[in-house]
């Protein structure tokens, strides 16, 4: 069964804390070239963030959002 860019995405996010949802955006059968992790615990997204591998690969500062506690985001 082949890999999707999903279970890439958490993979390569694993590494750093527990991850309870990743998605990457579709437009029909190409990706978008953006997607979302989240995790499990604040610090795990800090550490993933400030890693130098992950920001190297995976983000772009102009479009980085800055981690935000799934508790202000949720009511």
């Amino acid at each position: 069964m082949p890999v999707t860019l999903r279970q890439l995405l958490r993979a390569a996010f694993e590494v750093y804390g527990e991850v309870t949802d990743a998605f990457v955006a579709y437009n029909g059968r190409s990706s978008r070239g953006f997607g979302y992790v989240t995790f499990k615990e604040d610090k795990a997204a800090t550490k993933a963030v400030r890693a130098p591998r992950i920001r190297k690969r995976y983000i772009r500062q102009a479009s980085a959002p800055s981690t935000l506690p799934h508790s202000s985001i949720v009511p």
